[in-house]
């Protein structure tokens, strides 16, 4: 009666969740970590406002049918009491959420890159290989979730931009660049970027300046929001001098990589302590598997620019029967649908004024 007892505590302390409600704000030691919010750079940009999404793994995630895009594009417009997005085509806006918002006498262009349109058959011919039933029948639930989202439909396309397709990826980055600068030039830019998308995003800065065509971009971009930032991961698959580079020369690589931000970031008269100095901003979930921080001694001329945001995106916490310590998240929510929690859209849209909130 005793053993039973016990087995059932054990079972009930394992269907226990806990609620973790990790929010940290921080930067190297003694830095500034006050940052402004997308809705501060609006009101304060004496020019148009371009906003370039770029998506990650699995393209952009999706919260109750509202994509990424279009969470910020509604919150943008709420918090600006401005009318709903003016769609350039009624079909193509309503499923993308691409087109301008108007605040006052600024046009606010909304452009979504969709580079996952190039990686989608592949994919789908690796769900096809890995649906074997006589495989499939005996896999559980959390290992079907993981391996079908996270792996076939995710982590593939981060193979795939270590191959032959990286380049088509980085063009069509590029074009949506070109095309958003086109339709709303000499504009102040804000970038955010989803998972893969951070390491896609500096790549096309770097051939833009390769090729004298960043364009409106240089000095003119006025804040990067990383969400799921996989810089660092990806990196890996492009190291010059292969298994000869040692600890100093990878973080030099990295350093090289982040330096790519300093040809568009826009440049502030220096102001001690001021949120306008902080220009990149990492959002990023304790729990997510395939996310990394900003770390100083690769952040090179960055080094007071930017700032780490940990936040808890998959809040809930599956504990193991009596150990706390070995506790298990839905990993996929954790790495996607950032934009889509409360406490990350209110630093999104508002930035934060002493640094913690």
């Amino acid at each position: 009666m005793k053993n039973l007892f016990h087995f059932i505590l054990a079972l009930a302390v394992s269907a226990c969740t806990y609620n973790n409600n990790v929010l940290e704000i921080y930067a190297q030691k003694n830095s500034a970590t006050e940052f402004r919010g997308i809705l501060d750079v609006i009101k304060s940009s004496d020019k148009n406002v371009n906003i370039l999404f770029v998506h990650g793994m699995r393209g952009y995630s999706y919260t109750n049918g509202v994509s990424d895009p279009c969470r910020v594009a509604t919150d943008i417009r709420d918090g600006l009491n401005t009318t709903p997005l003016e769609v350039e085509s009624s079909e193509k806006g309503e499923l993308f959420c691409q087109g301008f918002l108007n605040y006052k006498d600024k046009k606010i262009l909304i452009m979504p890159n969709y580079w996952g349109a190039l990686t989608n058959l592949p994919k789908y011919d690796l769900a096809e290989y890995d649906n074997d039933p006589k495989i499939t029948e005996y896999r559980t639930k959390i290992t079907s979730l993981v391996k079908d989202n996270l792996i076939n439909d995710g982590f593939a396309d981060a193979v795939m931009y270590t191959g032959n397709l990286r380049q088509a990826i980085i063009d069509n980055v590029s074009n949506s660049i070109l095309l958003m600068q086109s339709k709303n030039p000499n504009s102040t830019t804000i970038i955010v970027t989803f998972s893969l998308g951070s390491k896609i995003v500096l790549d096309t800065i770097k051939q833009l300046q390769d090729k004298n065509s960043l364009g409106d971009l240089k000095n003119n971009v006025e804040m990067v929001y990383l969400m799921a930032n996989q810089i660092p991961l990806l990196n890996t698959g492009f190291m010059e001098n292969g298994v000869d580079q040692n600890s100093d020369t990878r973080r030099e690589q990295l350093i090289k990589e982040y330096e790519n931000f300093n040809l568009i970031l826009k440049t502030d008269p220096p102001k001690v302590d001021s949120k306008n100095k902080i220009k990149v901003v990492a959002f990023t979930d304790p729990n997510d598997l395939l996310s990394y921080t900003l770390a100083p001694e690769t952040m090179g001329s960055l080094k007071d620019n930017y700032v780490n945001v940990a936040i808890s995106i998959a809040t809930k916490t599956t504990y193991v029967p009596l150990k706390r310590e070995y506790g298990i998240v839905n990993y996929l929510t954790a790495h996607t649908g950032y934009v889509h929690n409360n406490k990350v859209r209110n630093l999104l849209m508002n930035g934060t004024v002493e640094g913690r909130d």
